[in-house]
C-alpha cells in the first residue's frame, strides 16, 4: 500500500518534461516489466510517475524514487551528464582497516 508520501507525489509536477527520451536502468517492484536497457518517450506524468510509451510499443509507467532511469539526451544536443533516478541511500563509511600490524610481526591474538 503506498504511504501518504507517494499519494502527496501524485499533485506534484513531473521531475521530466513530455518528449524527453529516457532509458530504463531497473524496475525491481513490476511483476512483468520493460527489459532493462530499453528505451521510450515520456508522455506525461506528475510527481510519483513518469508514463512512458517505450519503442517495444508498451506503455507502463516508470514509479519515481523506485524504478532506475536515465534521461538520454536529446538528438541535437552535444552528449553530457545524464540524470538518473531511483532509490537513494545514504553514503556508506568505508570499512576500517583494522589494527595496523608492522612487516614481520605477528598479530596479536
Amino acid at each position: 500500500m503506498p504511504d501518504s508520501d507517494w499519494w502527496a507525489s501524485l499533485s506534484r509536477p513531473c521531475p521530466v518534461a513530455t518528449g524527453t527520451r529516457v532509458r530504463l536502468l531497473a524496475m525491481p517492484n513490476d511483476p512483468d516489466p520493460v527489459a532493462v536497457g530499453s528505451e521510450g518517450t515520456v508522455v506525461g506524468g506528475n510527481g510519483g510517475q513518469l508514463w512512458v510509451r517505450w519503442d517495444s510499443g508498451r506503455t507502463l509507467s516508470l514509479i519515481v524514487g523506485v524504478d532506475r532511469y536515465e534521461v538520454l539526451p536529446a538528438e541535437d544536443e552535444a552528449p553530457g551528464p545524464v540524470i538518473v533516478s531511483g532509490p537513494t541511500r545514504p553514503p556508506q563509511d568505508p570499512p576500517s582497516p583494522g589494527p595496523s600490524v608492522s612487516p614481520g610481526h605477528a598479530r596479536p591474538r
